[in-house]
């Protein structure tokens, strides 16, 4: 949903891989924050604090990681 917001996380033993599979997403990883579209992705390094929100209607959903 717009707005919808995945609560930060971390994982201290493990990476991930982030691909939007349709709308937009605002990524926050660590310190940084970045826009990520449709088939764009970004790796999220093991132990840094990460969220994203959905920007749009679509929703910006990201394989792994439950509906907000």
């Amino acid at each position: 949903k717009p707005g919808g917001i995945l609560s930060k996380q971390k994982h201290s033993h493990r990476a991930e891989h982030w691909i939007v599979l349709k709308g937009t997403a605002l990524v926050t990883c660590g310190d940084e924050q970045f826009t990520l579209k449709k088939d764009e992705s970004t790796d999220i390094p093991a132990g840094v604090p990460v969220d994203r929100t959905a920007i749009d209607r679509d929703g910006g959903l990201l394989p792994g990681q439950p509906e907000a």
